[in-house]
């Protein structure tokens, strides 16, 4: 019986540590422009962060984050 409610117990905390990982990071990529990254948070806040110029997307479906742009509530940009 112990053994079992271990078991469920060990179970419950890889759930939950997978869940919070995937709740923080809601999406993410790598831009074509080297060194430019961008995040998108469980708060839906998008996060672009790096170096050097980023591509002027002509339309907003050529963006990366365009399949998530109904998440998104607000917008940052960071330097590493």
């Amino acid at each position: 019986m112990k053994k079992c409610l271990h078991r469920a117990f060990v179970l419950l905390l890889v759930v939950l540590i997978i869940s919070i990982t995937v709740i923080v990071s809601f999406a993410e990529g790598d831009l074509r422009d080297a060194g430019v990254s961008w995040t998108l948070d469980s708060d839906g806040v998008l996060t672009i962060s790096g170096e050097g110029p980023m591509e002027d997307y002509e339309t907003a479906s050529a963006s990366p984050w365009y399949s998530d742009r109904q998440s998104i509530t607000g917008s940052t940009a960071s330097d590493p």
